[in-house]
This record gives structure tokens, sequence and C-alpha cells, in this order.
């Protein structure tokens, strides 16, 4: 008798995974970088000033360090997924199953590798740029005169100068993230995909949504002190 039943999914690897990561990471900051924007200017206690600014100025003020943070997102979620699966795959069971800790552990894992290569040094450049157009200083405004200002600075190790509260965030961040759509996942295919045929469109949005407010609502303080933590802001203290 022929063998009807259906061969599970393979996961995406290797290059593919990388390049899927890299384009998930650019669409997801294209969406989302004026809350982003906005958010930063909140915790570097920025605050309007001069009465009313054109709608064009703003629009283009929330988009402020766009090109710094679209380079590092997209290095940052191919790092992320990449490594997740790498350590997915060495943790994984002969079923090549994760456990919810085991996926809380490989996405602990996956946060401190984006964090020291990706996350650290971009976000330096973006917070950087971000502060010279609040403060109307066009020589550190674009990526060029802000990469040049911390090396200038700091030196190489400028970049990396928020990279104990940046690993800390991002490591929470991913091991709560992963963990809980690990854990989502599961239940919504016990629930919605009882032949197999995989989740909706639908489902897994709402699935994402709600791993993406857990895991940034359980990491916002982390965020606010890895925002503060630089020393070329040293006029505001971390707290």
């Amino acid at each position: 008798m022929e063998n009807t039943s259906k061969k599970p999914r393979e996961k995406m690897k290797g290059i593919p995974a990388i390049i899927a990561g890299a384009c998930a990471g650019a669409t997801e900051i294209t969406v989302t970088y004026p809350f982003e924007s906005a958010k930063t200017r909140s915790q570097l206690g920025s605050q309007v000033t001069g009465g009313t600014r054109p709608v064009a100025k703003i629009w283009t003020g929330l988009y402020d360090g766009y090109t710094a943070a679209v380079s590092g997102s997209m290095v940052k979620t191919a790092v992320q997924f990449s490594s997740y699966h790498a350590f997915a795959s060495a943790l994984s069971g002969p079923d090549g199953k994760l456990s919810s800790t085991q996926s809380m552990a490989c996405g602990f894992a996956a946060g401190v590798t984006e964090a020291v290569v990706a996350v650290t040094p971009f976000e330096c450049v973006k917070t950087k740029i971000i502060h010279a157009r609040k403060v109307q200083d066009s020589r550190m405004s674009t990526v060029s005169g802000a990469i040049l200002s911390i090396l200038r600075d700091r030196g190489p190790k400028g970049f990396f100068t928020a990279v104990v509260p940046t690993t800390l965030r991002q490591s929470v961040n991913a091991s709560i993230k992963f963990s809980t759509y690990h854990k989502l996942t599961e239940l919504a295919r016990k629930r919605y995909d009882q032949e197999g045929k995989g989740l909706s469109t639908l489902v897994s949005s709402a699935i994402g949504s709600a791993t993406g407010f857990v895991s940034a609502f359980t990491t916002q303080p982390l965020d606010v002190v890895k925002t503060r933590y630089n020393p070329f802001l040293s006029f505001i203290s971390v707290f």
C-alpha cells in the first residue's frame, strides 16, 4: 500500500534563512521606524521646540537615522535567525523538536550573538544621528559623520560602549520571543492545524503580534537603559 502520509516541511536553513531574515528585518524596520524614532527621542528627553513644525519635516524627522537602522536590522535579523537555527540544531533531539526550555536557551544564545555582532554598533550610530539632529549638529547627522565622530572620539571601542546593557536586553528579548513563539505555535497547531496543512496567515500574524508585545513589554526597561548608556550623552544619566 502506498504511503500517503505527508512529509513535514523542512525548515529553512543556510543562505535562504539568512536572506529571509534580512528581508524580514528590512520590512519590519521600514514599517515600525517612525515608532522606534519617537521612542528613542522620548528616551533621550527630546522636546519639540520652535512652535508648530511643518508636516513634511515631522515625517522626515521620524526617519532620522533610518539608513543605519535598516542596515543594522537586516544584519541583526539575519544573524539572529541563522544563529538560533544553528543552536537549535545542536540542542534538538532525533525528531528535530525543541522543548520550551531549549527554545529559550537557543534564543538567549542567539540574542547574545546578534547583540555583539550587529545591534550594539548599529544602535550606537543610529542614536548618535538622532541626537545630532535633535541638537542640529549637521556634522554628525549622517551615517558617515556619526561613524567618523565615534572613531575620532573613542576609537573602534566606541561602537561597543553600550554592549553590556544591549547584550542583556537582546538576549532576554530573544529568549522570551523564541520561547513564546514556540509555545504559542505549538498550542495553535493543536487547535487550528489538526489536518497538518499549516497555520493560516491570520493565525501566524496573531502569534507574531502577541510574541512581539510580550517580548517588547518585558524588556522595555532594559531598552531605556541601553539607549541612554552612551558616552556622548554624558549629560543624561542612565536613570
